[in-house]
């Protein structure tokens, strides 16, 4: 397989002449867009660089003049004709989860349209804006400025909630859009902590946007279909615009509600915003970062740190993990009301105990370390996270014995296995030196109250190591 240099230099050598030969293949009939890409044949890819045109209808070759059939060959290039196809905006998604901090590749929505599945979208990434470098956050202008949307329109995450005078989850208010490249923003609100990474990715390159380049390798998160890889197949330098096939192994690259996820290739760079598929979803289409860039008066800067306009910035991000929502509150940090049940019973100190000499490492490796992000998020941990929290003030409420046909158990199991292929020889010892009686623990609390019972009632090992 090329690397992305050999590609790159093959895509700039085909720019050349492509530059040169367009006036020509103007001049064919029913020529709608020319670019380069990878040549199709009986509807699989080949490993054949080409030029492509794109035209509003294929005619057969029997049923044109001879100067208006293309020639298979322009400039030694071997040409592609396909037929153009609509380009369908990828709204209406699935994953309604809350994450704190916000991050890139999860539910956003416009407040015109409640908690609907109308418009919803994909939060791509984060960005500055370069006139006052105020964060903002990336999608398209149909998600943003769905149902007649507006400047200052309330954004939410994964939508605006209405629960008596409040709107929990509002996390930014539309200030820019742009139909050209159907992109948008969305300015932070003061009180939104971010972390500018994207689940199931981790953080991007810092600083980091390149050119889309031809039979490069890409992924994306969104908000309907997750994470997913395709293959570039084809670049329109005019439009700034690349099309999208997905990986053999995917039976998609996006569907509805992805709309707005960044594309990222192998370097970790964001190349390209998701905006549009083909009406079967064999098909996706991007416009070019530099050209949202542009359009937005904005640049893209990544971080590994949490942040919000009025949060402490030596704050531990471990804690932002911890937070959750509920129906009446905004933020709820409930570890603390759990210490309190702890510190009432046999064994319960030593539990805080080790989890404050781990913490740190723990939740550090939950924000950075691509293994340990993916097992989490697979794993539905922040979901967990979520709903655990929400048992904390009533002792008898049943802990969901799964999530998305995930159970506890298999969380704390995968996690733990995880951790200890990624962590310091100090937590891996007491992984497996806890783990077993923890596990005894989770399977048999169904809630907090016979959790605190089986916590007193443990049989754990000697800590005097410790």
């Amino acid at each position: 397989m090329k690397t992305r240099s050999q590609l790159k230099k093959e895509q700039d050598r085909l720019l050349k002449i492509l530059q040169n030969v367009t006036p020509l293949i103007k001049k064919y009939p029913n020529v709608k867009e020319i670019g380069i890409g990878i040549k199709e044949k009986n509807g699989e890819l080949t490993k054949e660089l080409c030029i492509k045109i794109v035209v509003s209808e294929k005619i057969k070759k029997e049923n044109l003049n001879n100067r208006d059939i293309i020639p298979s060959h322009i400039e030694g290039v071997v040409t592609d004709i396909t037929e153009e196809e609509d380009k369908v905006p990828l709204c209406n998604s699935v994953d309604k989860k809350i994450y704190r901090p916000v991050i890139g590749g999860v539910m956003i929505n416009n407040i015109k349209n409640g908690n609907s599945t109308r418009g919803f979208g994909t939060l791509g990434c984060f960005a500055k804006r370069n006139s006052d470098q105020s964060w903002v956050l990336l999608s398209n202008h149909h998600v943003l400025y769905s149902s007649k949307g507006e400047d200052n329109d309330l954004i939410g995450q994964p939508w605006v909630r209405e629960s008596l005078c409040q709107k929990p989850n509002i996390i930014a208010s539309n200030c820019k859009g742009d139909l050209a490249t159907d992109s948008a923003i969305a300015v932070i609100n003061d009180q939104t902590e971010i972390s500018n990474s994207i689940a199931e990715v981790g953080n991007i390159k810092n600083g980091a946007t390149a050119q889309p380049v031809i039979a490069e390798q890409v992924i994306k998160r969104g908000a309907r279909t997750k994470l997913t890889k395709g293959v570039v197949t084809f670049y329109n330098p005019t439009k700034k615009e690349i099309t999208i096939t997905a990986d053999k192994n995917y039976r998609v690259f996006a569907y509805y509600g992805d709309s707005g996820s960044v594309i990222i290739n192998s370097n970790n760079e964001i190349t390209a915003l998701l905006f549009a598929g083909s009406r079967f979803s064999d098909k996706i289409y991007a416009k070019e970062i530099s050209a949202v860039e542009k359009a937005l008066d904005i640049t893209i800067t990544t971080t590994k740190n949490c942040f919000g306009q009025k949060s402490d910035a030596n704050k531990d991000e471990i804690y932002h993990e911890l937070h959750f929502e509920c129906d009446t509150h905004p933020t709820t940090h409930w570890p603390a009301s759990l210490s309190k049940h702890l510190k009432e019973v046999k064994n319960g100190s030593l539990f805080l105990k080790i989890i404050s000499q781990h913490e740190k490492e723990i939740f550090s490796l939950i924000n950075n370390n691509r293994a340990v992000i993916r097992t989490w998020q697979i794993k539905e941990g922040p979901a967990f996270i979520r709903a655990i929290g929400e048992c904390v003030n009533n002792v008898n409420q049943d802990i969901p014995q799964d999530i998305n046909s995930v159970s506890l158990y298999n969380l704390i199991i995968s996690m733990a296995a995880v951790l200890e292929e990624n962590c310091s020889s100090s937590l891996k010892k007491d992984i497996q030196k806890y783990s077993p009686p923890f596990l005894d623990i989770i399977y048999k609390s169904k809630n907090l109250k016979e959790f605190i019972a089986a916590v007193e009632k443990a049989k754990c090992p000697d800590d005097s190591s410790n």
